[in-house]
């Protein structure tokens, strides 16, 4: 075996493979290939440059001028809890949350969790699309709380893969308690809200891409806090203690997977790299050159190795590379990499094909690929079927609903072809919203379906060409005021913070989806709305109080707990 490593134009990694086939073969046949890296990441830098840092506070003076002043700090901001990433898509499913904000004061960077998925200085949260593909069917984007847009841009190109000084598409909200929410890199032409405009959580406000000083599709989401302008990062752990800003933090995956995959006959040395679209096919030709597929793989450690296994139609074995190291020793949390190979059956036998990718010994993808003697362009076959669920699985009418949809990242669609899907919503079956997305979820606002009425959701897939078969989901839009499950349990405990006393009360065995409003020392003033998230828990948090004795109770459940701050 030969493994030479190769530079390429535009950063491409080439690895030149001369490999012989095993025993399952026949002595005369040969095959032969190898493997290009696509990094996906660019050069360290700050989404938002300093010039546009300083176009926001003049159109933040501008707005306070016309509409009055951004709200103030105040001691409580538990209420700020985010409910969900404001993006349509499942995180670490066709979104990757590649960046986080930088918790290292010095010239160095590490993240909440002290790895280094982070730049430095790094001030928000990325969260990326597999492809401009993507990007073009469209990806909303969702006020992750209720608040007032300050500020918006757009306009401006949004394919922008090397970074510069270019100009952003943007929305910021003022989600009240004095913290502006960034909403950054949008696509051109899609913000769809102004300023001076109230807006809810899980409204729609603008779509993904890569606008402004950007190197691939991704939402930069980032929260600051008045009057300073701090930057907040929502996610705790080692590297950033204290309580978590989300109101179910999604845990780190550190998985290896693959984010999306495909066949093709072209020349991907002649192909524009990822982020751009990539060629797919459900067939090969037998007189095709090399074959080709590529994919974009997550979290693969130093020292890792590859396997190809390449299976007849009959089952048995054509080819297997056997392990084979890749050369890296560093860790890569996500990039593109595409194989060719040759392998003389595949230029002789017809039928459905199989081929095996293995990381590290794991099957990535066992995918199928149709050969042919002539390629037909008529052939086409409509998209794998979905299942749908709700997010929370027991909406209220205090929810930003969400509909999610389950399906294989890579077979999806047995042409590998891009999968577009249509939400229809329906309340009491009235349509209020409907939308072609390439993203895994949508969402209607919260307070858009109230207690009592039927919420429905429809999916229909499809590839462009042929739709696939539509999925339904309906579920009773429960009262936030009064969803309380019987078996709750509240507790609380209070501990010094800043000179002051800190008091965290926390429900379990709550009604997944329900809203409880916490209340301190009988003063409605102090009333803290939760959601009850899918394991049954709800917190709510009272700063800056004083030593001594205090309560604290739920009011849907009437329950009470006295706790001493001392």
């Amino acid at each position: 075996m030969i493994v030479l490593h190769l530079p390429l134009r535009g950063g491409l990694i080439a690895a030149l493979i001369a490999l012989t086939v095993n025993s399952a073969a026949t002595a005369q046949d040969s095959a032969f290939g190898g493997f290009v890296r696509q990094p996906l990441d660019g050069p360290a830098h700050n989404c938002i440059t300093p010039r546009e840092h300083d176009h926001v506070r003049d159109l933040l003076a501008a707005y306070e001028a016309a509409h009055g002043p951004l709200s103030a700090p105040e001691p409580s901001s538990s209420s700020l809890l985010y409910p969900f990433w404001p993006q349509a898509g499942y995180v670490y499913g066709d979104l990757f949350s590649g960046l986080f904000v930088d918790q290292d004061p010095s010239s160095g960077f590490r993240d909440y969790s002290c790895r280094d998925f982070t730049y430095n200085t790094h001030a928000g949260i990325d969260c990326g699309l597999r492809s401009f593909a993507e990007q073009m069917i469209g990806v909303p984007v969702f006020a992750v709380l209720e608040g007032t847009v300050v500020a918006t841009q757009d306009g401006f190109d949004d394919m922008n893969v090397s970074g510069k000084n270019n100009d952003a598409n943007f929305v910021i909200i003022d989600h009240g308690k004095g913290r502006l929410g960034y909403y950054w890199h949008l696509k051109k032409n899609s913000v769809i809200v102004t300023p001076g405009q109230p807006v809810v959580a899980g409204q729609q406000i603008g779509l993904t891409a890569s606008s402004g000083y950007s190197f691939g599709p991704h939402l930069h989401f980032e929260s600051r806090d008045l009057p300073d302008y701090t930057v907040f990062d929502p996610f705790a752990g080692d590297c950033r203690p204290g309580d978590s800003g989300w109101a179910d933090q999604e845990p780190l995956n550190l998985d290896t997977y693959f984010v999306d995959f495909a066949f093709t006959y072209e020349d991907l040395f002649q192909h524009d790299p990822l982020p751009y679209e990539q060629p797919r096919t459900g067939q090969i030709a037998t007189s095709d050159g090399f074959i080709y597929f590529w994919m974009i793989f997550a979290n693969l450690p130093p020292g890792s190795t590859w396997r190809n296994v390449f299976i007849r139609p009959d089952g048995t074995t054509a080819y297997d590379s056997g392990d084979v190291e890749f050369g890296w020793n560093y860790f890569i949390r996500q990039s593109g990499l595409f194989f060719y190979w040759w392998i003389p059956d595949m230029h002789t036998i017809t039928g459905r094909w199989r081929v095996q990718v293995y990381f590290n010994g794991a099957l990535m993808t066992d995918a199928p690929i149709e050969v042919v003697v002539e390629r037909d362009p008529q052939f086409n076959r409509p998209p794998e079927p979905i299942s749908l669920r709700f997010d929370p699985p027991a909406p209220t009418d205090a929810d930003a609903i969400f509909c999610r949809l389950d399906t294989d990242l890579v077979l999806d669609d047995l042409d590998y072809d891009v999968v577009r899907y249509e939400y229809t919503w329906r309340i009491d079956g009235n349509e209020v919203r409907r939308v072609t997305s390439a993203g895994h979820a949508d969402a209607i606002p919260r307070g858009l379906a109230p207690a009592g009425s039927v919420v429905e959701c429809l999916v229909t897939p499809s590839d462009g060409r042929t739709t696939g078969t539509s999925a339904t989901i309906s579920a009773v839009v429960g009262d936030a005021g009064s969803n309380c499950s019987g078996e709750e349990k509240l507790k609380a405990r209070c501990r010094e913070k800043r000179g002051a006393y800190l008091l965290k009360a926390k429900i379990s065995g709550g009604a997944p989806g329900a809203t409880l409003t916490f209340r301190l020392d009988e003063r409605p003033e102090t009333d803290n709305a939760q959601n009850v998230n899918n394991r049954g828990k709800a917190v709510a948090k009272f700063n800056g109080l004083t030593a001594g004795e205090h309560a604290v109770e739920v009011l849907e459940c009437g329950l009470r707990k006295n706790v001493t701050c001392e």
